[in-house]
Order: C-alpha cells, then structure tokens, then sequence
C-alpha cells in the first residue's frame, strides 16, 4: 500500500487526505479479515501468519503516512506563524512611519488637509491588515497544540503495533 500525500496549510485537505488514509486502513483489515478466514478455512498456521504479517506492515505503513502528514502540517503552521510574525513586525513599522508622517502632514498643511485624509486612509488599511494578520496568527498558534497533541497520540499507536 502506498499514499502520495500533498501537505499544505489548507486544513479541508488536510482533513480530506487523512480521510483517505483511513480508508485505506478500514481497507487493509477487511482484506486481513477476508484472507484471515480463508487461511482459517483452508489454509495452515503459516498462511494464518502471513496474512497477520501482511495485515500489521500496512497497518504501520499507514501509521507511518499519518505521522508524516501530521509532521508536515505542523511544519506548515510553524512556518506560517514565522510568516505571520514578520508580516506583523512590517506592518507595525510602516504604521509607525506612517503616524509619524501623519503627525507632520498635520503640523505642516492642518488636521483637514487632502495630505492628512489620504494618510490617514492609508492608516486605516494599515491598521485593518495587522488585525486580520493578527486573527491569522492566533488562529495557527491554537492549531499548533492541537496538532501536537494528535501527533504524539498517533505515535503511541505506531509503538503499539509495532510491539510484538
């Protein structure tokens, strides 16, 4: 059994990729079921054994797809939250120039001037960007536990079936 899996930050895919996997799981244990009987039926205990063997190496290959694609969805937030951070810092800096240059549109050509009202548009935008960059930033750093969490958890399943 093999899975091609493209990882990115668009949580649906994500969630519809580990869709599959599971598919492909509840797949490989109605096979091992189905072969299982056979060898039960018709078969020895060696042929018993083979299709256990068969049924545990995809059941780990699977495993070992999901803990892939949990590690790189949490590679993706990480860098989404360095991204998220930096854009945050840029826009911080251009809003402080862009005060800064408000406060001297105001002292040179008044509160009311076309130069003050276009500053001060370009402000506004400013200042919505950050806040939407902001909800995007919290929104990764919630994921980002959550993500973690599931991770380890789906580790301790990969030990348990590897276990003898």
């Amino acid at each position: 059994m093999s899975v091609k899996v493209n990882i990115g930050a668009n949580s649906a895919d994500f969630q519809r990729q580990m869709k599959q996997v599971t598919q492909q799981l509840k797949s490989v244990q109605a096979g091992f079921n189905s072969a299982s009987e056979k060898a039960k039926t018709f078969g020895s205990v060696t042929d018993q054994l083979k299709a256990k063997q068969s049924e545990l190496a995809n059941k780990i290959r699977g495993q070992n797809t999901i803990i892939a694609m949990n590690r790189d969805y949490i590679r993706q937030l990480n860098k989404e939250i360095v991204n998220y951070k930096n854009n945050n810092s840029q826009l911080s800096s251009k809003i402080a120039d862009l005060e800064r240059k408000q406060q001297q549109a105001t002292e040179q050509f008044g509160k009311g001037s076309k130069e003050v009202r276009d500053l001060n548009t370009q402000l506004s935008k400013l200042k919505i960007n950050i806040l939407q960059m902001r909800g995007l930033l919290q929104i990764a750093i919630i994921k980002l536990p959550a993500k973690t969490l599931s991770l380890k958890q789906i580790k301790k399943l990969y030990i348990k079936l590897k276990k003898p």
